[in-house]
């Protein structure tokens, strides 16, 4: 990212936009549109050619970042309001252990094994709730480092937003490989 915003602030030099501190990532998926004088030269093909002449290290760095493909599939928020009807489900059984407890002479086995559920998985349930506040911390957190407004970008876009980049750079070092 530091590349690309020094690619920007060349590209804009002795402009009103030259010299910035930063970019919106919706500037991402844009580098592959933005064309130079050159025919089929673009900054994306660009960016590659400088990592593999300057900065080797950073030609594949997409495969580092391999799970944010997968990852901008998930739905944050549907994840959220999932956990949290299973609670109110959960909640809403534990509300009749009491009665449940008297049935057990009726041969009503509820009791038990809801105990035995909560017992084998009560744990995991709230493991779940704590990694859910600490992706939801980590997005925020990392929204405001790049400037975003973390109400107006959901998890999801956000992470869509660098796949595509992802996609688009991998696509190019292709054709760079390729040509190579």
């Amino acid at each position: 990212l530091t590349v690309i915003l020094k690619i920007g602030n060349i590209m804009n030099g002795g402009q009103s936009r030259g010299a910035a501190y930063g970019f919106k990532i919706d500037l991402l998926p844009k580098i592959e549109d933005i064309r130079s004088s050159v025919p089929g030269f673009t900054m994306m093909t660009f960016l590659v050619e400088y990592f593999d002449n300057k900065k080797k290290d950073l030609l594949e760095f997409t495969k580092e970042l391999d799970m944010v493909q997968p990852a901008s599939k998930a739905d944050f928020k549907f994840v959220q309001t999932d956990y949290k009807q299973l609670m109110m489900t959960v909640d809403a059984l534990k509300s009749h252990l009491p009665q449940a407890n008297k049935d057990i002479a009726d041969n009503d086995n509820y009791y038990n094994t809801f105990s035995d559920f909560e017992k084998q998985n009560g744990q995991k349930i709230s493991e779940i709730n704590d990694k859910i506040k600490k992706v939801d911390d980590l997005f925020k957190k990392t929204c405001e480092s790049f400037g975003e407004d973390v109400d107006k970008l959901t998890c999801q876009e956000f992470l869509q937003t660098f796949n595509k980049f992802f996609v688009d750079y991998e696509v190019e070092l292709n054709h760079y490989k390729e040509k190579k």
